[in-house]
């Protein structure tokens, strides 16, 4: 199963930056709803939004992150680690995968 954060952009502390709920889906899944979608491989910590002040608990998410396992690479996915899914809007995860993870 693959972990999905909801990101603001920003950096400081995680409670402010990342979903609290991080909802696993099936690898198959992510490629089969997810493959219009470029992915980019992040460093794991700090996730690289370029911003110097921390993200204000009460803006919108504006990123979706998928973290791959050690067990769940394969040919889109050949690392484990983090990955962007490239204009996608946490709004619109919700709505691929039929989910209702907050956006604020």
């Amino acid at each position: 199963m693959a972990t999905v954060f909801f990101v603001r952009n920003g950096t400081g502390d995680p409670r402010t930056n990342t979903s609290t709920e991080a909802p696993e889906v099936s690898i198959d899944s992510v490629i089969s709803k997810l493959g219009q979608y470029e992915f980019e491989a992040l460093k794991d910590d700090p996730l690289p939004f370029g911003f110097t002040e921390p993200a204000s608990e009460y803006v919108f998410f504006k990123y979706v992150v998928i973290k791959i396992h050690s067990n769940e690479t394969c040919s889109k996915f050949p690392k484990s680690g983090l990955y962007l899914v490239k204009g996608m809007s946490p709004g619109e995860f919700n709505k691929q995968f039929n989910m209702n993870v907050p956006t604020v």
